[in-house]
């Protein structure tokens, strides 16, 4: 953590030289804040307004300095500003000029990003920068200046009622930022458009009796006007004159509802509807300024808001520089050092050649709020009993106030239980007002008191009643009734918001809990609202000071009233209403929602904190066998324990044992116990082995007997698990003692997204090991594989037990295998469950070379064939034959799967090209299409609703009378001819088109792929984890519109597509991101890559290494056009 240092910085003069009649101007120039380089031209340190503008959610951006004056002229705003704008123009005398304002320019980028989806709105982008305009008068510093700083924000709406709802919802984000924030007074009136436009303008003022704008303003009714419709004869309001006076104030920020004035002519529409527009800016220039002169009492000592202030902590060093004293003196920075709330807001005085005194003036007048200062006199004292001299600064007062001495020992435990320092950051400067001259034992009882009247309050909390229910019905959700009183004040509503803004009264209110207790509410008398003030906060002395408070500001004399609300369980959050009906005795502290998708390579959840602790450390049981973990780190499901224990039961005393992937160790820590002959696991994770090491040391279990390995597990079988097997099957055959053999070896692969996978490696693993001369393992050898097996459609259990065999099969390359077992464990979700199958791999497998291939055998065929040497030795392809093999035995037996791919022209005769896919797509099982018009289809159902909402009967297809033919192939075909033909083609047919296809975990295939031809704008295609398309499929991609407007192509796990396959997408010229992993099939990985972006240049191409990724990746991939997680594997 960084500590600044007085001797490395350019700190302003104590003494003030700037020539100039505001009192922030000479501070901001004294005090180095700002530097004069020319007369309206300012360096300055901005700061950060931008929280709540992202907690409502806007988007920051950047937008260019430079405007066109084709732009300008286009928003008929040229000639308005001319005079204001400073002009440049570049070598082709194409005019420029410094923007003022980005009305034109934010208008144009939203029009350009075409038709956006429904969910977008409202959109709002913002941006902090520079803005430049050529001032008739400058002055006064910061206030008016030819260059500035503004935060200004832009929002854009379907509808005029949005609009106006989008308004009101940023305007109260300012209010937040200046009333919560900042903790300023501040007025919003009535303002006049000006240059900029629109129907309704409003304006934000900071009184300041040397400033240089004006409002009158009514104090009964809260409202108010600018100076200038002061001057056209506009009122606050109808009251009388006596009620409305003249404010001096600066101003700043405005707001404005544009409507469509900029948006119509720049074309930025929605359904054919021109957007609706606000634009909201805060000068942050003149913000600060204001804010300076309105709590500077004199040009001597700088003063702003807590949350603004340069360092929250200052320490000034003694000017002895004994050892003893700069080591006490580096100790206590040490410590406050350690505090993450003060990180970068400590300064460190340490100009030994000015006096203590100097120094701590100097810390006072730049505004810092604490000052300690390690003096002479504790040099003196050090080694008895060393004090630190604590001071504070306040608004409205120039010389730094003394708290007292602190001793050393007292600070350091202070310090170290983050008591002190927490007061200061959150509870401000008067928690320590009462405690002048006291010992820090004091303050601490004064922050225990504070801390109190600000933590939840105790009656906003269930009943102990509800703890231990299990069902959830109309009579439980009866003991979740509650009733509470609060205080309220009921005051007109025309005096609302200046009570709130007020910060006596607001620091009582309740916090907004639900829809029922909020700080402000309004009763039944229409004209009448209530403030609703914490009962906790409150007593007899309390409630005088706020009923005081109110008549003082508005002269309205008040009472307080009970407000008696009933909550029901549909009131209370969801996490208080978890908390409450946790039974107590229970074991477990942390309650949490494991979110479904798995997007790190090391296959952990995300996890979302519901209750309790944020601490993932547990502990679980299994067979008598205690497994500690952290479910952040490691990926571990308990509903599997029973198929934990049927595997291990399979295993005997002399059998070996392989884990691919390990986890904690369900299968290794029972194994072990059971003393097996030995066990190799294997993690990608290293917490994972890191875990499993520690659960053998809790269970109390030997090491002899386990080897332990962090790698891939397709490296683990090629390398170690093949060499462990080799060398246990040459025991075996010079063993003098058969009892000391293994009698079998087993392998589990229990990673069921990726096991399929995996399972080609063991082709050949055992080729070419020294000593083995057989072609034969002494042993059985029994592979146990958890695998997900997904179905195109609502098909019997009888399907899914022969295609889970199909499966092993076609990964293996084989056609006939000899089966063990085949399980079903559980239904993971509709159409997917999850299988286990036991077989034995047979020895021509595992000892087959790069030039033999398993023969394929006909379905009632009893004996395998022979294995026969391959025909194809081109040396062009690098693939082994053993490879090929696997691919066209796999591609043969894709067939009969096709059936529901199949083609039909008659489905894009009826509904069109874009629903004809996207019905395709949703019968193959498709994850998600997004429309044009923002609506996301996610299941058959979806897709129906959707297509019937155009009037079509899915059920009933009429047979078409005209004739038709696809485009042909596209390359000299201009885009805008294209859409010609397409608008000619479908114009009859409904106006959406297919954006966003994610097809992972489907059943699309080859022929489908034809759908794709006439989709207009498809720029996102994930096919993840889709078994039955081939090469085959990217002739129809590339033949057709996707070859213009693809953008985002995504493809894992595919075990059929060949190099071919990538090398066709050369042809999809527009692509912009092309992620590829595990395609066995495509031998010139590198090659491909390269292929790919010497042809694409502008195409980011991701294809990892095996190696580098592992079985865990997450297939999906987070781009300017994906709205998805991001896997670590992916960014490298």
């Amino acid at each position: 953590m960084r500590v600044h240092r007085a001797s490395t910085m350019l700190l302003g003069s104590l003494d003030v030289k700037a020539k100039t009649a505001q009192i922030f101007h000479q501070l901001m120039l004294s005090k180095a804040l700002i530097a004069q380089e020319h007369k309206g031209l300012y360096s300055i340190l901005p700061i950060v307004i931008e929280i709540e503008l992202n907690a409502i959610g806007a988007h920051k951006i950047s937008m260019p300095v430079l405007g066109a004056k084709e732009m300008w002229q286009k928003a008929g705003r040229w000639n308005v500003f001319e005079s204001e704008m400073f002009h440049l123009s570049d070598k082709t005398n194409q005019a420029f000029c410094l923007q003022p304002t980005h009305e034109e320019m934010v208008t144009k980028l939203v029009a350009e990003q075409g038709k956006l989806r429904q969910t977008i709105y409202p959109l709002m982008l913002y941006q902090t920068g520079p803005k430049f305009r050529d001032e008739t008068v400058v002055g006064h510093g910061l206030l008016r200046s030819r260059e500035f700083l503004m935060n200004d924000l832009y929002s854009f709406d379907v509808t005029a009622e949005n609009a106006s709802y989008t308004y009101n919802l940023v305007s109260e984000a300012y209010r937040r930022i200046f009333r919560d924030r900042l903790g300023i007074n501040f007025y919003i009136v009535r303002a006049d458009a000006g240059n900029i436009g629109g129907d309704i303008s409003h304006e934000y003022h900071l009184p300041c009796e040397t400033g240089r704008d004006s409002i009158a303003y009514c104090a009964k009714c809260s409202l108010g006007v600018n100076h200038d419709l002061l001057k056209r004869g506009e009122k606050p309001c109808c009251c009388s004159e006596e009620c409305i006076s003249t404010v001096e104030t600066i101003e700043i920020a405005h707001t404005f509802q544009l409507g469509d004035l900029f948006t119509k002519k720049f074309g930025a529409k929605h359904n054919g509807q021109s957007l609706i527009m606000n634009c909201f800016g805060i000068g942050i220039g003149r913000m600060i300024a204001a804010l300076i002169n309105s709590m500077s009492s004199s040009t001597r000592a700088l003063r702003l808001p807590y949350a603004l202030t340069p360092f929250k902590v200052a320490v000034i060093l003694p000017n002895k520089t004994q050892t003893k004293t700069m080591a006490f003196a580096q100790d206590v920075i040490d410590s406050l050092n350690q505090i993450s709330s003060l990180q970068d807001d400590i300064f460190v005085d340490d100009r030994l050649d000015n006096s203590i005194g100097r120094r701590l003036l100097a810390a006072a007048n730049l505004g810092i709020p604490h000052i300690l200062v390690i003096g002479n006199q504790t040099a003196r004292t050090l080694t008895s009993n060393p004090t630190v001299e604590y001071y504070k600064t306040e608004a409205y007062s120039d010389e730094p106030i003394s708290v007292g001495d602190v001793e050393y020992a007292e600070i350091s435990r202070i310090i170290a239980n983050l008591l002190v320092l927490l007061a200061w950051m959150h509870y401000g400067f008067e928690l320590f007002s009462s405690a002048k001259g006291v010992r820090f034992s004091s303050i601490i009882k004064i922050f225990w008191e504070r801390l109190r009247m600000n933590r939840p309050s105790s009656m906003l909390t269930i009943s102990n009643k509800v703890r231990g229910i299990t069902v959830l019905t109309d009579n439980e959700k009866k003991l979740f009734s509650k009733e509470i009183t609060l205080p309220i004040v009921v005051v007109p509503p025309k005096i609302i918001n200046r009570l709130i803004g007020c910060k006596e009264i607001t620091n009582k209110t309740v916090e907004r809990f639900c829809s029922k207790i909020k700080p402000v509410i309004d009763m039944s008398d229409e004209n009448k609202k209530a403030i609703v003030f914490n009962p906790e906060k409150m007593d007899d002395n309390t409630r005088n000071v706020v009923l005081k408070t109110i008549e003082n500001l508005t002269g309205v004399i008040t009472r307080f009233d009970s407000y008696n609300v009933v909550l029901n369980y549909d009131d209370w959050p969801v996490k208080s209403c978890i908390t409450a009906v946790l039974p107590k005795g229970l074991e477990f502290r942390t309650v949490v929602n494991k979110l479904d998708a798995i997007g790190h390579k090391y296959r952990t959840f995300e996890l979302d904190l519901l209750a309790g602790e944020e601490h993932y450390k547990t502990e679980v049981h299994e067979e008598k066998l205690r497994y500690q973990l952290d479910f952040s780190q490691v990926f571990y499901n308990p509903r599997l324990s029973t198929e934990h224990k049927r595997i291990v039961r399979k295993i005997g005393k002399q059998s070996i044992f392989y884990d691919c992937c390990a986890g904690i160790g369900p299968f290794v820590l029972p194994v072990v116990r059971n003393g097996a002959h030995h066990v190799l696991a294997n993690d990608l994770n290293p917490n994972c082995i890191d875990y499993l090491k520690q659960n053998m040391e809790l269970n109390h279990l030997s090491f002899e007997r386990l080897k332990l390995y962090n790698m891939d597990a397709a490296i683990f079988i090629k390398t170690v698990l093949a060499d462990d097997l080799a060398s246990e099957a040459e025991k075996y055959n010079i063993s003098d003692s058969k009892n000391k053999a293994p009698t079998d070896a087993h392998v589990v692969m229990n990673l069921p997204g990726m096991s399929l996978q995996f399972l080609p490696y063991f082709r050949g693993c055992l080729r070419d090991k020294p000593n083995l001369s057989d072609i034969t393992l002494p042993f059985p050898f029994y592979v146990h594989c958890h695998f997900f097996v997904k179905a195109p459609d609502d098909l019997e259990d009888n399907w899914y037990f022969s295609e889970a065999q199909n499966l092993i099969r076609k990964s293996l390359g084989v056609s006939k295998l000899n089966f063990t077992e085949v399980r079903l464990v559980r239904n993971v979700a509709g159409r997917k469950k999850m299988f286990c199958a036991t077989f034995q791999l047979p020895d021509e497998f595992l000892f087959s070379s790069d030039t033999q291939k398993l023969g394929v055998e006909e379905a009632n065929s009893k004996e395998p064939k022979e294995i026969k040497e391959c025909s194809d030795k081109s040396s062009n392809n690098e693939r082994s034959c053993a490879q090929r093999t696997v691919c066209e035995i796999r591609i043969e037996e894709l067939e009969p799967q096709l059936k529901k791919n199949k083609f039909r022209i008659d489905r894009v005769m009826y509904f069109g090209p874009e629903l004809a896919c996207l019905e395709w797509l949703m019968e193959c099982g498709s994850t998600e299409v997004i429309m044009s018009d923002g609506t996301s289809i996610t299941c058959r159902a979806d897709m129906r609703r959707y297509i019937s909402d155009f009037g079509f009967n899915i059920r009933s297809i009429p047979i078409p009378t005209i004739s038709f033919k696809w485009s042909p192939v596209l390359p000299t075909i201009s885009t805008k001819k294209l859409d010609a033909i397409y608008e000619m083609r479908w114009a009859k047919k409904p106006n959406t088109y297919v954006v966003k296809v994610d097809a992972t975990d489907s059943a699309v295939g080859d022929s489908g792929f034809q759908y794709f031809k006439e989709c207009r704008q498809i720029e996102i295609l994930k096919l993840n984890f889709c078994d039955f398309f081939t090469d085959r499929a990217i002739e129809h991609l590339v033949s057709g519109r996707p070859s213009r407007t693809l953008r985002n192509i995504e493809i894992v796990a595919n075990p059929y597509i060949s190099d071919n396959f990538i090398k066709g997408i050369k042809r999809i010229r527009g692509l912009q991101r092309a992620h590829f992993y595990f395609l066995p099939c495509v031998a010139k990985q590198a090659s491909a890559v390269q292929s790919l972006k010497a042809t694409l240049p502008c195409c980011r191409v991701s294809f990892p290494e095996l190696k580098e990724v592992g079985y865990g990746y997450g297939c999906s991939v987070e781009d300017n056009n994906v709205s998805v997680h991001k896997t670590e594997a992916a960014s490298r």
